[in-house]
């Protein structure tokens, strides 16, 4: 395995993105920390006071990660936390089925990586954390996942049409779990390693088990060994213990939509601003119509359900039960950084701008803003793939251009600048000679003009078609590198998406078994800072 990076410079990122990378431009005026390097951020470890119950938060998380199955390696993480110099870095996404694409892979091997490298700059223990959206309700976005198949691919996914849209923590799988994975391993190639992947989706992704909960074990299942611990919020206990943050986002609604317009907007007036403000961070959990949004208008509250309520309603209800109330996707993060003693959070283009609209949310609730890094991002180039690359004028960027477009710079690059140089003189010449011959006839004849125009027309169309005839001829001829082309863009950029973002890692897992895990820890763990800061071509 070998990694070589590629600038963001290269790639299609955002303006905003691109600032972070090279922490300059104006998003200083939103963001002020853009570490380089462990020892940069070991001095922020230093700094860093977190005043929650330590025994507390490892008893919470104790019981959130056996309810997944959690091994001893997790479990011995999370004691560590009790430790008053004991620090957390952080990712996080929804619960994508069997694994979701690429990127969520990286994210986790993020914060593994990060964690290793920040306690041997600090001495202190530093613990990689996994937060799992388990009260993201959009089902659709996270019930199927893309799997190669040939010269394409194939999206395998679940049906949720059954249900309302309950958070992924409450969401049941049903019968047809079965048949989806079934369908996967149809797609996929059988390897030495089919059977244990098959075995270990088949432990998780069960009828009746919860989608949070499939996801959940599946991540602790393959990453114990890296000491990877999950958190996340749909918890009664946890919920019991921070419910001062929705009795506060109720008492202080006005405020809190104000201080994050305000930022929304002077962050529009230089970047596109990533999330919408709205006028309420809450939503409540409904039995029967799932997730539901709580809309406010002045001091009154309601759901889609039409119930109308006060302010002092819902904080009593947040009193009583807080288990009723789900953060929105302003409030989770400051949710998510108050329970943890968390110094980073690793996160993608998209986490990062609305990072940049929440500074003052977070100065509000009185609670740290985070570091925050870009997470891995990395193109797995498998053997079949590397073995061709090479061969062809392009670089990797250069394949997430249309491939029409590629293949007629191909040709361009291809085609003998003799023959162009050919047809070009003929052209020239047969233009000169017709002038010449055809004008002494005009002379002798003018009533033949518009028959000779015609006549001169069709001998230059007639060039043309002997030219495009030739560079037939050369496309026939290059044929097996313009498959090539297309095979390697089809990889790399499938359907003009980046590879990460599209293919389901379960794919990888699959064909070259939990080594490629290893391999990849291994290999981002031999590198300095910049694996975070530039894209990884991973040569397999």
């Amino acid at each position: 395995m070998k990694l070589n990076s590629v600038s963001y410079d290269q790639l299609q990122t955002t303006t905003l993105f691109r600032d972070f990378i090279k922490g300059d431009g104006k998003l200083k005026l939103f963001l002020d920390t853009f570490p380089t390097d462990a020892k940069s951020l070991a001095e922020k470890a230093a700094a860093l006071n977190f005043k929650g119950d330590r025994e507390k938060l490892a008893e919470l998380l104790l019981d959130f990660n056996q309810k997944y199955g959690a091994g001893e390696k997790a479990k011995s993480q999370i004691n560590r936390l009790r430790k008053k110099e004991s620090i957390t870095v952080t990712t996080g996404q929804q619960t994508t089925i069997f694994g979701g694409p690429g990127y969520i892979l990286y994210k986790a091997l993020s914060v593994i990586d990060l964690a290793l490298k920040l306690e041997q700059e600090t001495g202190k223990p530093v613990i990689p954390v996994f937060w799992i959206a388990d009260e993201d309700h959009d089902l659709d976005e996270i019930s199927s996942v893309n799997i190669p198949a040939g010269k394409s691919s194939e999206k395998i996914g679940v049906d949720f049409d059954h249900i309302p849209p309950h958070a992924s923590a409450a969401a049941e799988l049903h019968a047809g779990i079965a048949e989806s994975l079934e369908k996967l391993f149809s797609i996929m190639p059988e390897t030495d390693f089919s059977g244990d992947v098959r075995q270990l989706l088949e432990k998780h992704y069960q009828p009746g088990k919860t989608y949070a909960a499939a996801f959940a074990g599946l991540m602790l299942a393959l990453f114990e060994e890296h000491g990877l611990i999950l958190a996340g919020s749909n918890h009664p206990a946890i919920k019991k213990t921070y419910s001062g943050i929705f009795r506060k986002a109720v008492s202080d609604a006005d405020q809190i939509e104000n201080v994050i317009r305000s930022q929304s907007d002077k962050l529009a007036e230089v970047y596109h601003q990533q999330a919408m403000p709205v006028s309420s961070q809450l939503f409540l959990h409904d039995e029967k119509k799932g997730r539901v949004k709580l809309n406010r208008e002045n001091e009154k509250w309601s759901n889609d359900s039409g119930k109308v309520f006060t302010n002092q309603e819902l904080q009593n209800l947040a009193e009583k039960d807080p288990s009723k109330f789900s953060p929105n996707v302003f409030l989770r993060p400051v949710l998510q950084q108050a329970m943890l003693p968390n110094l980073v959070y690793l996160g993608g283009p998209a986490e990062i701008a609305y990072h940049a609209q929440l500074k003052p949310l977070f100065e509000h609730f009185e609670v740290l803003f985070p570091v925050l890094m870009p997470r891995l991002s990395m193109s797995l180039i498998e053997p079949p793939i590397g073995r061709i690359i090479h061969d062809l004028p392009f670089q990797y960027p250069d394949y997430s251009k249309r491939i029409e477009d590629l293949e007629s710079e191909f040709m361009e690059q291809q085609s003998d600048s003799d023959s162009r140089d050919v047809f070009r003189d003929l052209k020239s010449e047969m233009e000169t000679l017709l002038d010449g011959k055809l004008q002494f006839l005009v002379d002798q004849d003018a009533s033949l003009k518009g028959a000779i125009k015609s006549a001169s027309s069709r001998i230059g169309k007639e060039v043309d078609k002997l030219e495009q005839k030739h560079q037939r001829s050369l496309k026939q001829n290059e044929k097996v590198q313009l498959q090539r082309i297309s095979k390697i863009a089809a990889n790399l950029f499938p359907e003009g998406n980046p590879q990460e973002r599209f293919f389901g890692w379960i794919y990888y897992l699959n064909k070259y078994g939990p080594e490629l895990i290893r391999s990849l820890a291994e290999e981002t763990g031999k590198k300095s800072f910049e694996v975070y800061y530039t894209h990884q071509l991973v040569s397999l």
